[in-house]
C-alpha cells in the first residue's frame, strides 16, 4: 500500500511526529535530510590473483531534521521538546548499556511502499542562538505560540537498507516435527533424534533475516534443565543419527551395560594412568551432503566419577593410515550434569571443495578424547550427539538454580529473556551469542539441545516461536 509522507521518532512508549498540523513539531520546507554511511574497505593478496578483504569500517549514517514547535501556551512548547529529548535519552542509554528501549526514525516519502525503520544511536537537539529572544518568546502564528530554526540531529545504523515492519503484531510460525505437524499451540521437541522443530520458507513473510521470539515450556522437568542449545540449519539437514553404543566401541576395550538410549551404554573404568583412549563411531561419510559447524556433545547415563580429574574432547582420527588428527578443546564435566558440551566442530574437516577432487576423508573416525590426571576413576558413554549451528546458535546459561517454572522467553525482538508464570517475570537464565534470526523464503530447522539432571535422553519440552515480519528499504 502506498505510503503518505511519513517523519517521526520514536522509542516505543513516546512518539514525536513532525507532520503536525496543529500542537507539537512541524518539519520545514526542505527541512530533511539524511545520509548513507561512508564505507571503508582494505583488502590484502591471499595468493596470486586472489584477494581478501581484511577490514571493513562505516561510520554512522546521519539525518537532519529543521523543524518549528507549535503550541497552545509556552508550556506546550517545552513539553514538546521534552519529549524529543526524552527519546534521544532512550537511544543514548540504549548505546551504552545495551539494554533499554530502541529507538527508530521512522519515514517514507509519499507514494513509497513501506516505512523504513531505522535504529537511531545518539542525537543532539540544537536550539538556534535567539531562543529566548523576545521575539522568539513572543512570536505566534495564528492562535499558536511558535518556536522555529530547531535542528535534530540523529546518527542511525549503518545499515544500506532500512528495515520496515508492517507491524509490531507478533505472529505464530507453524512447527513440525516428530510429535507434530504446524503446530502453533507448543510443539513437543525431544532431546535426541526428535529434537528439532522445522519451518516452512513459505511461513516466514518478509525479505530480511527476522529475529524471534523463542517460547519453551518445560512443565514439571524445569528443575532438570541448567543449560539449553538452541541451533539454526537451513536444509538440506544434518543427518539424525546418534553415535551410541552400538555404533561406539572403546578403542582399548570397555564393557556394554544395559540402559540408556538404545538400550545400552559402554563403561570404562581405571584404577590409574590409562593410555590415550576414546569412544570411536566410523565416519561413513554420512555427512557429506550436510556439511557445516555442530556443536556436539557427550551424554553419560550416571554422574562421570571423578568429574574434576577427567577432560573430553570431540575429534576426528586417522592417524594410522592418512596421519589426520584433529582435536578440539578439551572441557570437563560439570557435577551432577549428565550432558557434556564439547564445543563446536567442523565436519568433514577442511575445505568442501575437496570433495570435488576425490573421495575425502575415507577412512575418518569421529570420537571422543578423553584425558585425565591418573587417578582411578570411571566413565560411561550414553551417546555423541551433534546439534548444526550452520545458521545460527544460541546458549542459554542458568544463573545458579534451576530454569524455574512458567514459560521461558528468548525474544530477539525485544532483547529480553525472562521466565513468565502465575503473573509473574523473573530472570534465572541469561543468553549467550545473539538471539536466533531466521531466514525469510529458506526452509529450515531450530535443533534444540537441553542438559542437565535426570535422564537425558527422554526430557521433552515445548516449543513455539514467533516473528515480526520485516523488509529491507532502500535508504534514499
Amino acid at each position: 500500500m502506498a505510503q503518505l509522507f511519513n517523519l517521526k521518532i520514536s522509542d516505543g512508549i513516546d512518539t514525536v511526529d513532525f507532520l503536525n498540523t496543529g500542537e507539537g513539531c512541524r518539519v520545514e520546507d526542505g527541512g530533511f535530510d539524511i545520509g548513507t554511511p561512508n564505507t571503508k574497505r582494505s583488502f590484502g593478496v591471499l595468493r596470486p590473483g586472489i584477494g581478501m578483504q581484511t577490514q571493513v569500517t562505516q561510520s554512522h549514517r546521519e539525518a537532519t531534521i529543521r523543524f518549528s514547535v507549535y503550541g497552545s501556551t509556552r508550556s506546550d512548547i517545552i513539553n514538546s521538546l521534552i519529549k524529543v529529548q526524552q527519546i534521544l535519552n532512550s537511544a543514548d542509554q540504549r548505546s551504552k548499556t545495551g539494554r533499554g528501549n530502541r529507538v527508530d526514525l521512522q519515514y517514507s516519502w509519499e507514494g513509497a511502499g513501506k516505512i523504513s525503520y531505522l535504529e537511531v544511536y545518539a542525537g543532539e537537539l540544537i536550539t538556534p542562538g535567539n531562543v529566548l529572544s523576545v521575539e522568539n518568546i513572543h512570536a505566534q502564528v495564528g492562535s499558536y505560540y511558535v518556536v522555529s530554526g530547531l535542528v535534530l540531529k540523529l546518527w542511525l545504523s549503518t545499515d544500506a537498507y532500512a528495515i520496515s515492519v508492517r507491524s509490531t503484531t507478533m505472529t505464530d510460525i507453524p512447527l513440525s516435527g516428530a510429535h507434530g505437524s504446524n503446530v502453533t499451540s507448543g510443539l513437543t521437541v525431544g532431546n535426541t533424534t526428535d529434537n528439532y522443530a522445522q519451518i516452512s520458507g513459505a511461513a516466514i513473510d518478509g525479505d530480511t533475516p527476522v529475529f524471534t521470539k523463542i517460547i519453551v515450556e518445560p512443565g514439571g522437568i524445569y528443575s532438570e534443565i541448567y543449560e539449553m542449545y538452541i541451533g539454526l540449519s537451513r536444509a538440506p539437514y544434518a543427518t539424525d543419527k546418534i553415535y551410541d553404543s552400538k555404533n561406539l566401541v572403546w578403542n582399548i576395550g570397555g564393557s556394554t551395560v544395559s540402559g540408556g538410549y538404545g538400550g545400552n551404554h559402554i563403561e570404562r573404568s581405571w584404577s590409574s594412568t590409562i593410555p590415550y583412549s576414546g569412544f570411536y563411531a566410523d565416519w561413513a561419510w554420512e555427512y557429506k551432503n550436510t556439511v557445516g559447524l555442530f556443536y556436539a556433545f557427550m551424554v553419560t547415563t550416571q554422574q562421570i566419577t571423578p568429574s574434576d580429574s577427567i577432560s573430553l574432547a570431540v575429534g576426528f582420527d586417522d592417524y594410522v593410515t592418512y596421519g589426520i588428527r584433529q582435536v578440539g578443546d578439551y572441557y570437563k564435566p560439570k557435577g551432577s550434569l549428565r550432558g557434556v558440551p564439547l564445543g563446536v566442530i567442523e565436519m568433514p574437516p577442511g575445505p568442501q571443495e575437496l570433495a570435488n577432487k576425490g573421495t575425502l576423508h575415507e577412512d575418518l573416525w569421529v570420537g571422543i578424547f578423553v584425558a585425565h590426571n591418573g587417578d582411578a576413576g570411571s566413565l560411561n558413554m550414553d551417546y555423541l550427539q551433534f546439534l548444526p549451528i550452520n545458521d545460527g546458535v544460541r546458549i542459554w546459561k542458568v544463573r545458579k538454580a534451576t530454569l524455574g517454572a512458567g514459560q521461558a522467553v528468548d525474544d530477539g525482538w525485544e532483547g529480553l529473556e525472562y521466565v513468565s508464570g502465575s503473573g509473574k517475570i523473573w530472570t534465572p537464565w541469561y543468553g549467550l551469542l545473539d538471539p536466533i534470526k531466521l531466514i525469510p523464503g529458506a526452509d529450515q530447522r531450530l535443533f534444540f539441545k537441553t542438559i542437565g539432571t535426570g535422564s537425558e535422553h527422554t526430557r521433552q519440552i515445548k516449543v513455539k516461536v514467533k516473528y515480526v515480519p520485516t523488509y529491507r528499504t532502500m535508504v534514499e
